[in-house]
Parts: C-alpha cells; sequence; structure tokens
C-alpha cells in the first residue's frame, strides 16, 4: 500500500510463446534506470486497473496493440480514463485482414500524455519512433552466412511456399532468431519483428503474405511478395539493404530521455525496489493465469480453430481469435485456414473453462453456408447449453480458405449449469419412463398382433394346402404342356425344314420367273418387230395391189386391142402365154399367200 500512486506500469502483451512480445518492452534496455522506481508489468489483456492510480506513470508499449481488437482498444480507453500519466513507447497498428471492420471502438489518443508509434506512414499523424528491440545486444554480432535463403515464419502463419528452404519460427529465443537470421543471405518472413530486426542486420528482406496492416509502414520497407501472385525470385530482385541500426538506437536513446524526465517529475524512487527483470516479469504471468480464470464484462473472448489434418487436433495446428469481448450481445470471428492444407475437418471452441450456452447465428465457409455440430450439448430453444466447460463444434464441411461465424454467448454460473444437468437428468428420467411406457404399451400391441398372426397362420397353413394340390394340378398340366411343346418343337422343325424347302423352290420360281420375263421381254420385241414388218408388208400390199390394177387395166386395154387386131391375135397370144401370164402369175400368188397370212391362213 505504500506504493500506492507511485508506481511505474508497463503494459504490453507478455507472451512467452511470442519472441517479438516477449522482448519489445522498454523495460529490458533501460531496465538499470526504471528499477529504481516501484514496477508493476500487465498483459494488455487483463490489466489491473485497481492497482493504477491517477498520480502512477504507465508505459504502454511496444507491440502491435492499436486497432487490433474491440476488447484491446476498449481496454486501452478504459486505462486512460483513470487519469494516470500514460506514454505510449513504440506501440504499432496491428488490423489483421480477418479482423478488419470487427470492432467500432475508437483509441482516445489526446489523452496520452506522450505518444509515438513505430508507424512510419500512420493515418493518425501521429509521431514515430522505431521500435525498441533494435538495442538486442546480438543484432550488432558479426555472423557467417551459411545459406542464401532462409525462412523465418509466424508460430500461427505457415507458410507453404516456404516449407523448401531452412526454417525458424517466432516462439524459438532471440538469440536464436538473430543467429538464424545473421547466417542467412535472404530472409523470408511473415513476422513484423524478424523482418524488422532482418533489415537491421542488413539483409535483403522479403515480407511473405503480410496478413496484417502491421506490415505495410515500416520506415524502411522490405521487399513485399504475395505467392498467390508473385515469383520470389523476382521479389527478391527488388529486395533492398539497409544501414539503418544506429539511427533506431538513438531515436529509442533520445525518446528514453524524455520518458526519464516525465518519470523523475511524477515518481519517487523507492529504496528496495525490484533488481531482477525476470521477477518482476513472472509476477505479470502469474497475474495474467489468475485472471484468465475470473471472466468480466469487457474482457477478452479467445475463441480458437482447430485444424485436423488426418493427424488429429493438436496445439500447433489451431487459429485463434480475439476479437471479442465478453458481455456483448454478438461475437464474430473469421479464421484464414488457407495456410493450411489438406484440411479434413474442424473444431470450433467459442471459448475454454466456462459454463455457457451458445446460438450460433451464421457460419460460412467459401463454399457458402455450414452446419457446426455442437459436442455434449442439449438445445434450449436457439441456444445449445453445454454440459461441460470446453465447449466444441465440429464441421465437417469442406473448408479451404476461411471460415466465419457470428454467435452469441452466455456465461452460466454453477447454479444455473447445476440446474441444467439436473434438468437434464430429469427430462432424460422422463424420456426414459415414457419410452418404458411406449415399450410397455407396444408390447401389448404386440402381443394382440402375434394373436391375430396365429390365427392368420392357420388360415394361411389351410390355404397352403390348398395351394399345394392346385400345385401338383398345375404341375401336371405343366408335364402336358411340357410334351406338347416337344410334340410343337417337333413340328416345328418339320415347318421349318419344309420352309427351307418352299424357300429353295421359291428361289428357284423366282430364277425361271426371271428367265420367263426375260424370254417375254424377247416375245414382246419380237412381236414388235413382226408388227412393223407386217405393217411395212400391207404398205407394199397396198401399192402391189394399186400395181395390179394398173396392169389389168392395161389387160384389158390389150384384150381390146386384140379384138381389133385379129391379125395378131396369134402373136398376143403367144405373148400373153409366153410373157403376160407368166409375169402376172408370180405376183398373183405374192399377193394370195400374203392375203392368208393377214387372215391366219397357214401357208405352204
Amino acid at each position: 500500500m505504500l506504493n500506492l500512486g507511485n508506481t511505474l506500469h508497463f503494459i504490453n502483451r507478455v507472451d512467452e510463446t511470442n519472441c517479438g512480445d516477449k522482448v519489445c518492452c522498454p523495460l529490458i534496455y533501460y531496465f538499470d534506470f526504471f528499477k529504481k522506481y516501484h514496477i508493476q508489468r500487465h498483459d494488455i489483456r487483463f490489466i489491473d486497473y485497481d492497482s493504477i492510480a491517477p498520480t502512477d506513470v504507465v508505459i504502454l508499449g511496444g507491440g502491435g496493440l492499436f486497432d487490433y481488437s474491440e476488447a484491446i482498444n476498449r481496454a486501452i480507453n478504459k486505462l486512460l480514463d483513470i487519469g494516470a500519466a500514460v506514454i505510449a513507447w513504440s506501440p504499432g497498428l496491428n488490423t489483421h485482414t480477418e479482423y478488419d471492420g470487427a470492432f467500432k471502438t475508437k483509441i482516445n489518443f489526446d489523452k496520452f500524455i506522450k505518444i509515438n508509434l513505430r508507424d512510419y506512414d500512420n493515418h493518425y499523424g501521429l509521431p514515430y519512433l522505431p521500435d525498441v528491440t533494435c538495442k538486442l545486444a546480438d543484432i550488432k554480432k558479426e555472423y557467417t552466412v551459411k545459406r542464401k535463403y532462409g525462412a523465418a515464419c509466424h508460430k500461427d502463419y505457415p507458410i507453404k511456399a516456404l516449407e523448401i528452404y531452412d526454417q525458424i519460427t517466432n516462439n524459438s529465443d532471440a538469440d536464436d532468431i538473430l543467429r538464424f537470421v545473421g547466417e542467412s543471405e535472404i530472409i523470408f518472413t511473415n513476422s513484423f519483428h524478424i523482418a524488422y530486426w532482418s533489415m537491421l542486420m542488413g539483409k535483403k528482406t522479403v515480407c511473405v503474405n503480410s496478413f496484417s496492416s502491421k506490415f505495410l509502414t515500416y520506415k524502411y520497407k522490405p521487399e513485399y511478395c504475395d505467392t498467390d501472385k508473385d515469383e520470389l525470385s523476382e521479389c527478391v530482385k527488388r529486395a533492398k539493404s539497409y544501414d539503418i541500426i544506429s539511427e533506431c538506437i538513438k531515436a529509442n536513446d533520445c525518446y528514453f530521455e524524455q520518458v526519464k524526465e516525465i518519470i523523475e517529475n511524477k515518481l519517487t524512487p523507492v529504496s528496495g525496489g525490484k533488481s531482477d527483470f525476470a521477477h518482476i516479469t513472472t509476477e505479470a504471468v502469474l497475474r495474467e493465469r489468475i485472471r484468465e480464470t475470473q471472466t468480466l464484462d469487457g474482457d477478452v473472448l479467445v475463441s480458437q480453430l482447430f485444424i485436423n489434418d488426418g493427424t488429429g487436433y493438436f496445439e500447433e495446428k489451431k487459429r485463434a481469435a480475439i476479437n471479442n469481448v465478453w458481455g456483448d450481445d454478438e461475437c464474430f470471428v473469421r479464421f484464414d485456414i488457407s495456410g493450411y492444407p489438406n484440411i479434413k475437418e474442424l473444431r470450433f471452441d467459442p471459448t475454454e473453462g466456462k459454463f455457457c450456452k451458445l446460438e450460433i447465428i451464421s457460419a460460412a465457409t467459401e463454399s457458402g453456408s455450414v452446419e457446426l455440430i455442437p459436442e455434449a450439448a442439449v438445445k434450449s430453444g436457439n441456444f445449445d447449453v453445454f454440459l461441460n466447460t470446453d465447449p466444441q463444434y465440429f464441421i465437417s464441411s469442406v473448408c479451404r480458405t476461411f471460415l466465419k461465424i457470428k454467435f452469441r454467448i452466455c456465461l452460466l454460473s454453477n447454479f444455473d449449469f447445476e440446474q441444467n444437468i439436473r434438468e437434464y437428468v430429469k427430462s432424460q428420467k422422463n424420456n426414459t419412463e415414457k419410452l418404458f411406457n411406449d415399450i410397455k404399451q407396444k408390447n401389448h400391441i404386440i402381443d394382440s398382433q402375434n394373436s391375430k398372426l396365429s390365427e392368420q397362420g392357420t388360415i394361411i397353413e389351410s390355404q397352403s394346402s390348398k395351394l399345394n394340390e392346385q400345385d401338383s394340378i398345375i404341375d401336371s398340366q405343366n408335364a402336358k404342356l411340357n410334351e406338347q411343346s416337344t410334340i410343337i418343337d417337333s413340328l416345328n422343325v418339320k415347318l421349318n425344314e419344309q420352309s427351307s424347302i418352299i424357300d429353295s423352290q421359291n428361289e428357284k420360281l423366282n430364277e425361271q420367273s426371271l428367265i420367263i420375263d426375260n424370254q417375254n421381254e424377247t416375245n414382246k420385241n419380237l412381236n414388235d418387230a413382226i408388227r412393223h414388218k407386217i405393217s411395212e408388208i400391207e404398205v407394199c400390199g397396198n401399192r402391189i395391189e394399186t400395181f395390179l390394177e394398173e396392169i389389168h387395166e392395161k389387160s384389158s386395154a390389150i384384150d381390146s386391142v386384140q379384138q381389133q387386131l385379129e391379125h395378131t391375135r396369134n402373136e398376143l397370144n403367144s405373148l400373153y402365154n409366153s410373157r403376160s401370164w407368166r409375169i402376172t402369175a408370180p405376183l398373183r400368188k405374192i399377193f394370195s399367200f400374203f392375203r392368208r397370212l393377214l387372215k391366219g391362213e397357214k401357208t405352204v
């Protein structure tokens, strides 16, 4: 109590699993001065507001604290409302792509007594101060280069495209990370601090698949690469190296002098102060663990998405979301899972260690809406009431790039939880009794049906006997039918044989018909020729008759002449007998022949 109102507070993210957060507190680098005062560290998620007095001094930073989530922005404003002298020592803007637009609270920057951001080009127009980790001693060490390319990835954002290179993640110790960077000629990374350290060490640095606004506000820019669009080799060609470490250290040392003056004017040094930084940090971690079990309105609601790629669920394969606040009516999370190939199933843990009930308002992935299946929960209206302190939902639908969920969550007291259990057990008991009665009633119905079935069985047996008799008759008829079928088959064979003969005869008849047709055609042609000849002969006959008539007339004239010339009768008779008669006789014969031919009489 002696230090109430005379305490120097340091607030940032106290996370032992993230190297950048672990070493970005100014307390580490200027501890020889700060240890003169009573010191207390806080995790930004669980600030002990009751221990901060209006006369205290608070140093906020570093790390990406601003515009990261609704809960953090509210926590900062609540801190500023206490009235203490709050100094911002290079905290940063840090809006993740998946949380963009998920919070509404704006930070009251005008309430800071002094503020500098690690963001050079920030849209708030606030002054710039490089991140204080430039004072890490190992950054100035000389290292022997052992590899051309090194990949240093954020532990929560794996990059598939970098798996072919030597790797380290940001949950390693700072000295291991700096050694890895120093032994690499070119660094690929998606960690803010590792990219910063790489540039401080004069390395060509490529920022790969950046996922937050914090990567865009370095004063000295790395080269940026989106592996879905860009070729790493081309990005490497554009990457630059810098000599900036002295500038960054000098800026922080100057800022320290300004902060030092504020502290000396506000606080009184104490004797027997804490001389061990690790001890101060351990106290903060212990307070954080205690507060994590005490959920209050305004606290961060931590939701997690576990990824099963066929090997099960593990802590190493999960995404966390802290953009929601306990006490809000609606919560929203959006998980980027594009860095995890071969996803078989997902498990959504909206919170853990809490008795609660949830209503899933909506859930969707890149393919559309998906169903969340609760585990160990009972339905109460639209809410899933969980029967344990580890609420879980399973998603079996295919998800490849993102999953976004909107939900409501309400904490349950131990009494409410016990009541739910009792009601569940009672409902189960009632359901069991109802089920037993239903079974009893159904058994009675079954017995009645069995009796009817027995009667029907007797009838069926009688009918079966009749059916057997009918079957015998049918078998006898079938035998006769088989015999008849055999006879019919034999007749069909004969018919087929006869049909073959008939077909053969028909073929011959067809051949003969063809010959007859040819002969008929020939006869027709011959008849046509004969008719033509007859026509020609008739014409000749007409001409011959005409000729004969002329001859006859001449013969009459001759007879007349004979009468007149008796003295020449002998000569005319001789002439008639020797010439005229003989000349006409053949003609008369020919004419007679054709006349008989036209009348159809035989000719000799």
